[in-house]
């Protein structure tokens, strides 16, 4: 997929399943954010620790 960057507005090739990105939501439109730059970094949230702190199956 080619983005283009919310900063520069210069165009990248980005690979949808690279950690390095994660996709944010402005006004029903998506954008993609290095998660070095702000963007969220699922390695610092552990799914099964996250699913047991924030829903039912913590109870």
């Amino acid at each position: 997929m080619t983005i283009r960057t919310p900063s520069s507005g210069e165009q990248l090739r980005v690979d949808l399943l690279d950690p390095a990105w994660c996709q944010r939501w402005t006004d029903r439109r998506p954008g993609w954010r290095r998660t070095n730059e702000g963007g969220f970094d699922p390695s610092l949230y552990p799914a099964r620790r996250f699913v047991e702190r924030h829903h039912y199956s913590g109870s």
